[in-house]
């Protein structure tokens, strides 16, 4: 079994705390910034999902974290009454395998 090399879909800050998160953990202040809908937009951008492949599998490129921005915040209704959900608070992860 192999771990897929990951990578963010964001801008040159949001690509170096994609870096940064595979060697350590983030702190709060970057994992808020990465979280943010400036980068990628999910209560929790990286390190808990990862994609495993086993023999015969090849991947063509790293994972890729997908920005979701607005959709990945719990918001109030515009009346204010009940949350509407995220779709997520995990970003996709995306993966191009060969087999």
């Amino acid at each position: 079994m192999k771990i897929v090399d990951e990578r963010c879909q964001t801008n040159e800050i949001g690509t170096a705390l994609c870096t940064i998160s595979e060697l350590r953990d983030l702190d709060t202040a970057e994992s808020a910034l990465l979280a943010s809908q400036n980068y990628l937009g999910c209560r929790n951008p990286v390190g808990l999902d990862h994609i495993l492949i086993g023999p015969g599998l090849e991947a063509s490129a790293p994972a890729e974290h997908v920005t979701i921005r607005r959709l990945g915040a719990t918001r109030q209704k515009d009346d204010g009454t009940d949350q509407v959900l995220a779709i997520s608070d995990h970003c996709p992860l995306l993966a191009r395998l060969n087999f």
